[in-house]
């Protein structure tokens, strides 16, 4: 099944649970993209961390698993 992109983007914080306040906790092997609208420079967040957005930054993808190729493959 493909995945429109409209599918992987949000407009609002307050669509995904637990980002309404503007953190985000990634667990290992999650990654988020966040757009800092003072520069518009996407920026690429790797887990394990917790991320506070700020007041000029917006999260572009919600947090994905990183897609892992096997050794050998």
């Amino acid at each position: 099944m493909a995945m429109n992109i409209s599918d992987r983007t949000t407009e609002n914080k307050s669509e995904l649970p637990g980002i309404a306040s503007g953190i985000i906790r990634l667990k290992p092997q999650q990654f988020i993209h966040v757009l800092d609208n003072n520069t518009g420079v996407t920026r690429l967040e790797v887990g394990p961390q917790t991320i506070t957005l700020r007041d000029h930054e917006r999260l572009i993808l919600k947090p994905e698993p990183m897609i892992i190729v096997p050794p050998r493959y």
